[in-house]
């Protein structure tokens, strides 16, 4: 009786062992194949978002340097003294210190570099080349070049900066098998 129960285990252990490494198997090969398909649909819709969260903060930063220089005296005029220093507020607006730079232009100088990413003509200067960069670009253009500037604008457009870094860290993820020379090229030619 042992035998026969001993041969009957045997038996079907055999092919139940056959059928759930042949599964592992598919499930392997399937879950690599499938991730790579999904990488290569899921890229341009994130390369766009990121297009977009770029175009956005370039947005962004007009308006809030538009907003900066409100209210402000900064004019140019004519002086009778030739060498008289009669524009020292329109000066003093366009000073290139760290912190004139910040409050007026930073918003903007992130978006033209960001947007340079995207654009074949100004890709000279690469902030990233790999999805795990780019995540961390988009969260950085998020928190210094759009939430704290031009109201609900730049949290809109922050919010879409979040997206991007999202998508990229979502691709970064899904994109293992391919090197990362697919963001060494820009969407635009």
């Amino acid at each position: 009786m042992l035998a026969v129960l001993s041969s009957v285990t045997a038996n079907w252990q055999t092919p139940m062992r056959d059928a759930l490494a042949l599964a592992g198997a598919a499930d392997a090969a399937l879950t690599a194949d499938g991730c790579a398909e999904m990488a290569n649909a899921f890229e341009q819709p994130t390369r766009a978002v990121g297009f977009a969260a770029a175009v956005a903060t370039v947005v962004v930063g007009i308006v809030h340097a538009v907003n900066s220089f409100r209210g402000s005296t900064a004019s140019l005029r004519w002086s009778s003294k030739f060498f008289d220093e009669a524009n020292e507020s329109f000066a003093d607006a366009f000073l290139l210190t760290p912190y004139q730079l910040a409050v007026h232009w930073q918003p903007l100088l992130l978006g033209l570099l960001a947007l340079g990413q995207h654009i074949k003509v100004a890709h000279t200067w690469r902030v990233y080349s790999s999805w795990p960069a780019a995540a961390i670009w988009y969260l950085v253009l998020a928190f210094f070049g759009n939430l704290g500037f031009s109201g609900n604008l730049g949290l809109i457009s922050g919010l879409m900066c979040l997206l991007a870094s999202f998508l990229s860290l979502c691709m970064s993820c899904l994109d293992r098998s391919s090197s990362s020379s697919t963001l060494t090229e820009p969407l635009f030619p």
